[in-house]
This record gives structure tokens, sequence and C-alpha cells, in this order.
């Protein structure tokens, strides 16, 4: 995006031999962003994590370059006769107390302790929150979100933005980590963010993000709480995501 003067002069250098781009260069007029779409060629590699950058540098302008990580991974070829299902293993409990979200429009479940007490929050399916009026309190929530033309960090920061927002936060979110997991089945791609959202005026918040794209829709568990408490509330927040599950009606 060019949010500055004048026309932005950009062009990608990228490193990696099974990745290409149709478009390494160009211009942007004021105001004018431009999504750039990345190809990948698995053919001939063996199964296994392949991960490399993509630098994309604007001529005399700020906050360049910047750097794009780019992931592919090849899994094995599922055995005839077998299926994902069949892969699947059982979503281990969580080591506390628990109460249970459960979605039937895109059957999946979550739980989270039972110190949480539910709570109705703007642009979440689901919403609860740990101590709360207090300093260390934590909020969780569940969001569900179209998926159709938007990348997984792109629907992961707008949701970052709200959640910082519903807890009374003036989101200023900076990403600390990202990273593509496989959820507690063992089988089901997903992905996990991490951002902290600091302020001089108001309290600083960090934000956890964990979610899976299901057909259409981006399924999305999302943790906030101060940034002062949060390095005690990541372990728990991990250990919530890990439940999400998706329940086979048949």
């Amino acid at each position: 995006m060019n949010e500055g003067e004048g026309v932005m002069i950009w062009a990608v250098r990228k490193t990696a031999p099974w990745m290409w781009m149709n478009e390494a260069d160009g211009a942007l007029e004021k105001g004018y962003s431009k999504n750039l779409e990345i190809f990948i060629a698995p053919s001939g590699k063996a199964a296994g994590t392949y991960t490399d950058n993509i630098t994309i540098e604007g001529t005399g302008t700020r906050n360049s370059p910047q750097t794009v990580v780019v992931t592919m991974v090849i899994t094995p070829a599922v055995a005839a006769g077998t299926g994902a299902a069949s892969l699947k293993k059982a979503v281990p409990l969580p080591p506390w107390n628990y109460n249970e979200y459960e979605d039937a429009n895109y059957d999946f479940r979550l739980r989270y302790p039972k110190d949480y007490q539910v709570k109705m929050i703007v642009g979440a399916a689901f919403g609860a929150v740990s101590s709360a009026g207090k300093q260390q309190a934590d909020t969780i929530m569940v969001r569900i979100t179209g998926a159709y033309a938007v990348d997984n960090k792109d629907a992961v920061l707008e949701w970052t933005k709200d959640a910082i927002r519903a807890v009374g936060g003036k989101p200023n979110p900076k990403l600390v980590s990202s990273d593509n997991i496989t959820l507690g089945d063992g089988v089901t791609p997903g992905f996990e963010f991490l951002y902290d959202s600091k302020s001089t005026t108001t309290i600083s918040y960090e934000c956890y993000i964990y979610g899976v794209k299901k057909g259409s829709r981006y399924i999305m568990f999302g943790a906030v709480c101060p940034l002062s408490v949060a390095p005690e509330k990541i372990q728990l927040w991990k250990e919530i995501a890990r439940t999400l599950e998706f329940v086979d009606k048949n």
C-alpha cells in the first residue's frame, strides 16, 4: 500500500526456486494498494516443511524492505484404503475442570476453564472473561468470519484490532510470532498468531489467535489480556485452543 505522497516504485526479491510470482515489480499511485500472489511448486520434493523469504522493497520509502516468510508443507500421501478421518486422534481433555462451547452450525466445540464467565462480545460468536474487573483479567472469544479472497493473516489482524477494542484498548498491533500448526486432532491444519499492542496513554495488551479455515469460513479462538500479565496467561490460552475440534455428526 502506498500511504505516502507521489508514486511508489516497488520490487520483489525472492530466493527459493520452489516459489514464484506473476508480478515482481511495479508502481503504486498515492492511496492505492495491491495484493501479490505467491505460487509454489511442490512437484518432485520429499514430504516435509520448506521455508524461505520473499523481500519486498520500495525505492526511497519508509518501512522498506519488508520480509514475508513463505512456508510450504508437503504431507505424505495417504495409503490406499485409508482416509484423513482414520488418521485423526482424539483431542485430549484439558487438565482443568471445564465448560464447553459448541457451535451447531459449523460442528465444532471448544472447552474452557469453569472460572471463566460467559460474556456477550460484539463481533464474537462466543465470549468469556476470567477475573473480571481486575488488572489480571483476560478475555477469550470465538469468531467465525468469511474466508473468501481473504488471507488468514489479514483476517487475524482485523480481529486482533476488534478484540483489543472489545476490552477497552486502543489497537496498535505488532506481530510477535506466527506459525502454521496442526489442531489437537493431529490432522487438521491451522494457524497461530501472537500480537503485542503497546500504548503510552492506555493499557498495553497482548492478543493470541488460533484458528483454522473450514470451507468458506475462518474459525478462530482468540484471547487478550494486559501485556503485563500475558506471560502467565499464554500457556493456558494454548491449552484452551488445543481443545478446538470438529464434531462428526454422522
